[in-house]
């Protein structure tokens, strides 16, 4: 196990970057002796998005503005016919209830989508509640540490609720075929953030992306600028930070550390 781990430091400051998988199976041991180390220095944690909040009221209030088709038109009038078929395929492998794509219909494509990746993950013993970005939050908690977020759940939820039609759409016949002609998707991820291989992780999730330069963009480059344009101003200060964000985010074109290192930042690869 040997997840990626990144510090950059100056006379004052010392900022550990390093790469999470949002949702992991419980029994995986991912801590390392150089996390640990890092953690145990570590005056401020940095995590995306506050995970209360993305469970909690406020959270179920904006999915409900965005993620919900105000048009009336149903989900299922729009798809292909090879979605459909892959959409057939998966509520059959995971013996969902007849009336699930009822369920679905009122759904925004990216609400969907969504939902049917929480139950692959389930599926496979792999849960949001044992995720790393959950695990580091309630340490901090415990330790009384201080808790900083990159994101607000508004910025977050918003990416999807400000997708246009089209991405909408494509957002969900992507994953949907993915799912069902790559049923080992999860774990490869999962591999490719044990063994650290971050650009492996990078080149994974940017084979998507790459069909959609909009979701690229929005969903990769933006905020990969926008967390750097954070760190450079928390290096102007002083102190012990650990910031925790998707590995995906930390590898590949215009990743975090190529914003930083246009900036005159020397980073450097600590695991």
């Amino acid at each position: 196990m040997n997840p990626a781990l990144w510090l950059i430091s100056d006379h004052d400051s010392k900022i550990w970057l390093f790469g999470t998988i949002h949702a992991l199976d419980k029994k995986i041991k991912w801590r390392t002796p150089k996390i640990t180390k890092a953690l145990t220095e570590t005056d401020t944690l940095y995590l995306e998005v506050s995970l209360d909040e993305m469970s909690g009221q406020k959270a179920i209030a904006l999915i409900s503005e965005y993620g919900l088709n105000k048009n009336g038109q149903s989900l299922f009038d729009l798809l292909t016919p090879e979605t459909n078929t892959a959409l057939q395929q998966l509520i059959i492998k995971y013996n969902l209830p007849e009336n699930f794509k009822q369920q679905l219909t009122p759904m925004r494509p990216w609400l969907a989508a969504l939902t049917f990746l929480n139950i692959q993950m389930m599926s496979e013993q792999i849960d949001p509640q044992s995720g790393v970005d959950q695990s580091l939050e309630n340490e901090a908690k415990l330790f009384k540490k201080e808790i900083r977020y990159l994101e607000t759940i508004e910025q977050q939820l918003g990416l999807f609720g400000n997708l246009s039609p089209e991405d909408d759409l494509r957002f969900f016949e992507d994953s949907i075929t993915q799912m069902a002609d790559s049923p080992e998707m999860l774990h490869t991820m999962l591999d490719l953030w044990k063994t650290g291989d971050t650009e492996g992780l990078a080149d994974f999730m940017n084979v998507t992306f790459s069909q959609f330069p909009n979701l690229q963009k929005s969903f990769l480059f933006n905020r990969n600028k926008n967390w750097a344009n954070q760190i450079d101003k928390m290096m102007k200060g002083s102190g012990n930070i650990f910031i925790a964000v998707g590995a995906g985010h930390l590898g590949g074109e215009k990743s975090v550390q190529w914003y930083l290192e246009q900036k005159g930042y020397h980073i450097t690869r600590v695991q």
